[in-house]
């Protein structure tokens, strides 16, 4: 059962419509209008275009988002294109595909898994809310910068990665942006040199419509929810949001691993005047899980390549006691303004939190015994027999934030400077538990602490930028920028293995330079080049060492050059990259605890093209092909780093086919995944690439029709089938076990799994 206080919550959200509900009522009986798809929202309500601070830009700075092409043209319906108002190696899942060829339970990793040179690990299944990491070029999970209308989503500061699934659903989105580089000096992110994921949420409609939508699928799946968009409001100005509402639960393809999550959405744009817009989004999110960790090879060749958990009340991988509870909220208020003669800005308030609690086994899946003789439970011995150990976890963080940005135009270019201010406060505890005494806290010791790990921790990132958008000559853009990014990191222990009891701070800091040059051939055809230096501030874990500090931050420095052309009947875009990789952290675990170092450098280069046909009007063919080379100075390959990756299939979408203003759309897509390694063993030479993960492919098939019924309402039904072949190879390392010997844990690709969707918009 889920918290009776999500409840409360979405009734919290719900009341936000009781302002504006009057005028609902009134529109709620009057014929539906067709919405526009896909204009920015600032000009739904009005013509304040202006208002966009940081235009002409085109990136993923607040306010702003890539045109979308008009319907009807390959770009249009391209599960991936890349646009030609970048300059960088840029790709776009639009609002078009995420419609028709995903459903509303995925996260936003999964919508982007065909683009060039992304790899997603999500062995639960496609809808099971839980992600393992995903790869863009080699750069990992929590080398990448994630962003929400460009806000920074926070990760745990331990390492700057967020959990997708404990943020946002699909349904909200508009569109979500892969930028494969640093951007320019403006871009702000803890860990812009891996790329940004941006996640744009939709604009609000100008027309009245309630949207009421369900899936039922493969694992038991079963999701309902309900969007309410207000329409533009006369009596408020022009102001105007939506609601979003889903409840989704759902057994996963791993056995044992389940999900029940409940998530709210609401976002409301105001204007104010002629020349200003405010808006204000706000996520609350809920979920409740039992968690898997991987298998062993023995494991899926004798219980099957779904095995996850078990249901043995002896067992560390019981179901039972790997449970996982997520509770979040992400809110944003943004002013955004033209000033006039020249002058924009844009200033962004935010906040956001992560609760996450439960329980896990000792070493699931491992071969650590299980407790046998004599243990204390509040220091009064109890003797056991084969019971099972496991661990009390509760990590919570709340983070505050401010973006402050302003813009100057001029007859030469635009200048802008900004600063992003993000401070997070983060607790840790986990404790040692006997789930055969009641999950009682024990020791193995008189008097000892049940606790294994005690500890708070901040995380305060500042970043101020200047940058000069240049035209020296017309179509040609040459932007050159500085930021500065400064990190501290403040740990306060009390118990943690590794580490003394006291506080240990340390701040890295560094001078970041940027310059990309945008040239427009034609029209429909440009030209971008890029050199940018990136920064990661070392992870959490290498304060918590017996050498706190001693470790630099890892650097690096990305050359990219690359082409986009883009006509009605096909767009293809092209690029190169050459990115070392400086003061790469490796650690050595010895007697003396884990020591962590900078081990030389590495090297990623590549080439990647993607593109998109139509061949005849309505049925177009996408592709994308990669090759991708991330290694070592001496060679060895860097994990998770496929060699290769691949996309191709074609996409049909045909209007007034059965009847005027109808839709039938249908996808068939195939991925492929090169040869990779899971997991890079330290040495004192350095590091080994080791356990081989061979290629693998998957296939997913979309298929929906959408029916127009009275005043542009709607129908839409919609059949998915994911991994169409049921391909169950291995596709990544999970891990591996505690106990002795130590054994590799692995995922595996989720079997084939069939979704039906029904949405109605009134």
């Amino acid at each position: 059962m889920l918290p009776d206080r999500f409840f409360l919550l979405k009734i919290a959200l719900l009341s936000g419509t009781c302002l504006a509900w009057p005028a609902l009522a009134q529109q709620a009986t009057a014929p539906a209008q067709q919405a526009p798809s896909q204009q920015a929202p600032s000009q739904q309500a009005q013509d304040i275009g202006s208002v966009n601070a940081t235009a002409p830009r085109v990136s993923l700075t607040p306010g702003t988002e890539f045109p979308v092409p008009a319907p009807g043209t390959a770009a249009y319906v391209a599960p991936s294109r890349s646009p030609l108002e970048a300059s960088q190696p840029t790709s776009v899942v639009g609002k078009n595909f995420i419609d028709h060829s995903t459903i509303p339970a995925q996260n936003y990793d999964e919508l982007i898994k065909f683009t060039p040179s992304l790899m997603n690990i999500q062995p639960a299944g496609p809808v099971s809310q839980q992600n393992y990491g995903e790869s863009i070029r080699g750069f990992q999970y929590n080398q990448i910068n994630t962003t929400f209308d460009g806000i920074v989503l926070p990760g745990g500061p331990s390492n700057f990665a967020p959990q997708s699934a404990a943020y946002f659903t699909s349904h909200p989105l508009g569109s979500v942006v892969v930028e494969r580089g640093p951007g320019t000096a403006s871009q702000i992110g803890y860990a812009t040199f891996g790329g940004t994921i941006g996640m744009l949420s939709k604009a609000p409609s100008t027309a009245f419509s309630v949207n009421p939508y369900g899936t039922l699928g493969s694992f038991s799946q079963q999701q309902a929810g309900l969007e309410i968009d207000t329409g533009a409001q006369p009596r408020l100005g022009g102001g105007l949001g939506f609601i979003d509402l889903s409840r989704l639960t759902t057994d996963a393809y791993l056995t044992g691993v389940t999900t029940d999550r409940s998530n709210g959405f609401l976002k409301w744009e105001q204007p104010i005047g002629e020349s200003t817009v405010l808006t204000f989004a706000g996520m609350l999110n809920d979920s409740y899980g039992h968690t898997a960790y991987g298998s062993t090879l023995k494991q899926i060749d004798t219980l099957g390549p779904n095995y996850g958990l078990n249901f043995n009340p002896r067992s560390q991988a019981n179901a039972g006691y790997n449970t996982d509870i997520y509770d979040t909220d992400f809110e944003y208020l943004r002013l955004r303004s033209d000033l006039g003669h020249g002058v924009g800005i844009d200033q962004t308030l935010y906040t956001a939190s992560y609760s996450r609690h439960g329980t896990e086994g000792a070493d699931p899946n491992g071969t650590t015994p299980n407790l046998n003789g004599k243990i204390y439970i509040d220091n009064k011995p109890v003797i056991v027999s084969n019971d099972v150990p496991g661990v009390s976890k509760h990590n919570d963080f709340r983070d505050w934030g401010s973006i402050s940005r302003a813009t100057y135009d001029t007859s030469a270019g635009q200048a802008r400077v900004g600063i992003w201010y993000d401070y997070v406060d983060n607790g840790v505890y986990r404790t040692r538990i006997d789930f055969n005494q009641g999950g009682q806290a024990y020791t193995t010791k008189l008097n000892a602490n049940p606790y294994n790990q005690m500890y708070n921790d901040t995380l305060t990132t500042v970043q101020p930028y200047v940058e000069f958008a240049w035209k020296p000559i017309p179509n040609l853009t040459i932007t050159p920028g500085l930021k500065f990014t400064s990190v501290t990191r403040d740990l306060n222990v009390q118990v943690l293995s590794g580490a003394a009891p006291g506080q240990t701070d340390h701040n890295w800091s560094d001078v970041l330079p940027a310059i990309d040059a945008h040239y427009q051939l034609r029209p429909n055809w440009v030209v971008y080049a890029q050199i940018a230096e990136g920064f990661l501030a070392p992870p959490l874990s290498t304060l918590q060492s017996s050498t706190p500090g001693t470790v630099t931050p890892q650097t690096t420095t990305n050359y990219q050059i690359g082409t986009t052309y883009q006509v009605d009947r096909f767009t293809v875009g092209a690029d190169g990259y050459y990115i070392p990789f400086n003061n790469f952290i490796t650690s050595q675990t010895n007697s003396n605890g884990t020591l962590y170092s900078n081990q030389g450098g590495a090297l990623y280069k590549g080439l990647e093209f993607e593109g998109t046909v139509r061949i005849v009007p309505g049925v177009s063919i996408y592709g994308n092909a990669t090759l991708n080379s991330a290694t070592f100075d001496d060679g060895q390959s860097i994990y998770q780093a496929p060699q290769r990756t691949a996309a191709f299939g074609p996409i049909i979408d045909r209007h007034d086919v059965l009847k005027q203003e109808d839709e039938i759309y249908a996808s068939l897509l195939w991925k492929n995944i090169g040869k990779q390694y899971g997991q890079n063993n330290n040495t004192p030479t350095g590091p080994v690439a080791a356990y081989p993960i061979n290629p693998y492919n998957t296939i997913d098939f979309a298929a929906n029709y959408t029916l127009p019924i009275l005043n542009g309402r709607k129908v839409r039904l919609g059949v998915n089938l994911f991994n169409l072949l049921n391909d169950k190879s291995l596709i990544g390392l999970a891990g591996t076990t505690s106990g002795t010997p130590t054994l590799p844990l692995y995922w595996t690709n989720p079997g084939r799994s069939v979704f039906v969707t029904l949405s109605v918009t009134l």
